[in-house]
């Protein structure tokens, strides 16, 4: 067999995998979502709470999901985008040792988000920290912070410090604004895994947690030949 031949037997087994991965996704989503039987992707992620918009996330890494580690710092307790995609590609470059290898994933996001332009959210967070949380940290620390957010200033060391990150997760948000120091871009940092995927996903809600028998996965694609090999699913 020649190789232009094999090359493109392959192709053809790779678009037919494709289909099949979709209309699987299609069918779980009649079930799990309601929705009608020639629903998109599109369909599947909107209705999954997946926003439009896409961000870009940069690194130095081959990887096919995120992964958040509180307990090794509080950078790692949080996946970080951007919505421009030349920031995503600066900080890649900064990730590793060896500029060439840097990366930009691509990804959309869903949540309860946090934006410092909410007023109300605000309130609600700044009360935990005063309250319940605050005194686990010195009173210098809860000042800055509290000043901070009360000004709307999303400054990275402020918006990822340990107190911010509880007084987040226990009124109930997924994700937060961040920014690097003076940069007027507001990127986003989510807590979990599975609350991104990539645009290219067929976001099947069976590895969304939907419904019974579904697996929360953490991968970008979340398809089920992934899930089988990483011993999640049976084969």
């Amino acid at each position: 067999m020649s190789s232009r031949r094999k090359i493109a037997e392959n192709v053809g087994d790779m678009i037919a995998d494709w289909f099949r991965k979709d209309k699987e996704a299609q069918q779980e989503a009649v079930i799990r979502l309601n929705l009608p039987e020639n629903n998109t992707a599109t369909d599947r992620a909107k209705a999954m709470g997946f926003g439009d918009e896409t961000w870009y996330h940069g690194t130095d890494a081959d990887f096919t999901g995120f992964k958040v580690d509180p307990d090794v710092n509080y950078s790692h307790a949080h996946i970080s985008s951007t919505p421009d995609p030349q920031i995503a590609n600066h900080f890649s470059k900064l990730a590793g040792k060896y500029p060439e290898g840097a990366k930009v994933y691509p990804v959309r996001t869903r949540g309860n988000h946090f934006s410092l332009k909410d007023k109300e959210s605000v309130r609600e967070v700044t009360d935990i920290i005063e309250t319940q949380i605050g005194f686990e940290h010195s009173d210098e620390a809860v000042e800055s912070v509290l000043r901070d957010l009360r000004s709307g200033n999303a400054y990275w060391k402020t918006m990822e410090h340990p107190m911010v990150r509880k007084a987040l997760q226990f009124t109930g948000y997924d994700s937060f604004d961040t920014a690097e120091g003076v940069s007027k871009v507001i990127n986003k940092a989510n807590f979990n895994p599975s609350d991104i995927r990539s645009p290219l996903a067929h976001f099947n809600p069976k590895y969304l947690g939907v419904g019974a028998g579904s697996i929360l996965s953490a991968d970008l694609m979340a398809d089920e030949i992934d899930l089988e090999y990483k011993g999640l699913l049976d084969e």
